[in-house]
C-alpha cells in the first residue's frame, strides 16, 4: 500500500474547504492509500482555521498547522515537509487545480519511479492573463534551465520523504517546486512526467498570482540561475545519494496530448 501525506496551504478558503476536504479524504480513501493530509493556514482572515480545526478533531489523519500570518508558499511547503510522516508526500489547494481521485492512480508509478511530475495538458480554463503567466514561465525556466527541462515547474508533484529530508531546500517562492525537481534530476531519481486535466476555480478568490508572489520568484529564479548557472555552484551536495527505485532515467509519458 502506498502511503501519501497531502499538503494544503489555505488562505481565506471558507467558500470552498469543506466541499474540498470532503472530496479528497473520500478520493484519498476509496483509491486505498495510506493517507494523511495537512492543511497549512496561511493567516486567513476569514473562519478557514476554525473550520480545518473542526475537521482534525472529527478525523485524526487530518493534522493542522498555523501560520499566525501570511508568509507565503515556500513557508506553506516548507512546515508541511517537516511534519510529512508517509512515505510520499504531495500537494494540492483548495480550489482544486486537479482532480484528486487522480492520486491514487498517478501514485502507481512509484512501484517503477521516484517521482512524479504531472503537467497540465490544457491552459483554457485558466484566466487569459495567468494563461499568459504559465506560459512565460515555462519559456523563462527552459531558457535559464536548458539542461533540466520538464514539461512544466510548478503543478503537482509527488515526491519520497527521504529524498526531500535529505536536500537542502533553499528556495521560498513557487520555485521551490522546480528546485525539487532540478535536485531529483541531478541526484539521478527516475521521473514520471503525466498531463493532467486542469480545472477551474468555482468560488471565491485566488491569491497565487498576485504581483507581489511573481516579482519574488523571478527575482529568486535569477538568484538560483546566477548560482547554478553562472558562478556553476553545485545544485545539490554531492556527498547526498538517494536510492533510485529503478534505473535513473526520465521519461515523459502523457495521459493527453500537452498543449505547451
Amino acid at each position: 500500500m502506498h502511503s501519501l501525506s497531502l499538503l494544503v496551504p489555505v488562505l481565506n478558503e471558507s467558500l470552498l474547504i469543506d466541499e474540498f476536504v470532503a472530496k479528497t479524504t473520500r478520493d484519498l480513501g476509496d483509491g486505498g492509500l495510506d493517507w494523511e493530509v495537512i492543511l497549512i493556514d496561511d493567516g486567513s482572515t476569514d473562519d478557514s482555521l476554525a473550520r480545518m480545526r473542526r475537521f482534525a478533531s472529527a478525523e485524526p489523519r487530518i493534522k493542522v498547522i498555523s501560520l499566525g500570518a501570511n508568509h507565503g508558499p515556500g513557508a506553506n511547503y516548507l512546515r508541511g515537509f517537516a511534519m510529512a510522516s508517509k512515505e510520499h508526500v504531495a500537494w494540492a489547494t483548495v480550489d482544486a487545480f486537479y482532480d484528486t481521485r487522480l492520486l491514487p492512480g498517478l501514485m502507481e508509478y512509484l512501484d517503477q519511479y521516484s517521482a512524479i511530475s504531472a503537467y497540465r495538458t490544457d491552459l483554457s480554463a485558466h484566466p487569459p492573463m495567468r494563461r499568459l503567466q504559465t506560459a512565460g514561465n515555462i519559456l523563462i525556466m527552459r531558457v535559464l534551465f536548458p539542461h533540466l527541462q520538464f514539461k512544466a515547474y510548478h503543478t503537482l508533484q509527488i515526491h519520497r520523504v527521504d529524498f526531500i529530508r535529505a536536500i537542502q531546500i533553499e528556495a521560498v517562492t513557487p520555485f521551490m517546486c522546480s528546485e525539487l525537481l532540478f535536485k531529483a534530476r541531478v541526484l539521478g531519481l527516475n521521473i514520471k512526467e503525466v498531463g493532467i486535466e486542469y480545472l477551474p476555480r468555482k468560488k471565491g478568490r485566488a491569491t497565487g498570482g498576485s504581483p507581489k508572489l511573481i516579482v519574488r520568484h523571478v527575482a529568486e529564479m535569477l538568484k538560483f540561475w546566477t548560482r547554478w548557472v553562472l558562478l556553476r555552484h553545485p545544485i545539490v551536495d554531492p556527498s547526498i545519494s538517494i536510492p533510485p527505485k529503478a534505473a535513473a532515467r526520465t521519461e515523459i509519458g502523457a495521459a493527453f496530448p500537452a498543449s505547451i
